[in-house]
């Protein structure tokens, strides 16, 4: 008897300290059988030292829904093209994402662009004494929200047939 093949997605953002992480996170927290979720960062290793494991206000939205424990790896992780190969649908944060996936790694998979916005999108310098952690968290508040909409309509609609 043949197994059934689980379904793969991955998301991809610049730094995968925010915004693919909570994504990843989040549909992690769905404990869909037969899916698999992984993410990375088409600049991961660039940032990472800026970002640490995680950026600090990715944490704090986690930790505010208590995600934590789906949280399904410690740092940050550099997309390769075998990550996109193996995926079968990737998910792009921003229509750069997917441009530079293109250039870069000839990205030819199945795909969805969610135009999910970062923290710099909003005028913040982080790591500047121009930036606030109070007028940061609202933000990624919503940016998480936004998120758990496109993840919610993705489960609805591609996940649960």
């Amino acid at each position: 008897m043949k197994k059934k093949k689980t379904f793969h997605i991955h998301f991809v953002c610049s730094g995968n300290a925010y915004r693919s992480r909570m994504a990843e996170t989040y549909l992690v927290s769905k404990q869909i059988p037969k899916i698999t979720v992984s993410s990375s960062g088409l600049e991961a290793d660039k940032h990472r030292a800026a970002n640490g494991p995680i950026c600090w206000y990715a944490l704090h939205v986690l930790q505010k829904y208590q995600l934590l424990p789906y949280l399904p790896k410690p740092t940050s992780t550099q997309t390769r093209t075998q990550d996109l190969k193996a995926a079968d649908l990737v998910i792009f944060m921003k229509d750069g994402h997917y441009q530079a996936a293109l250039e870069k790694h000839r990205f030819a998979g199945l795909y969805e662009i969610w135009d999910i916005p970062d923290i710099n999108d909003f005028g913040i310098e982080l790591n500047t004494p121009s930036w606030i952690p109070a007028k940061i968290i609202p933000i990624a508040e919503e940016t998480f929200d936004k998120i758990k909409a496109k993840v919610d309509i993705l489960v609805k609609k591609k996940l649960k047939k």
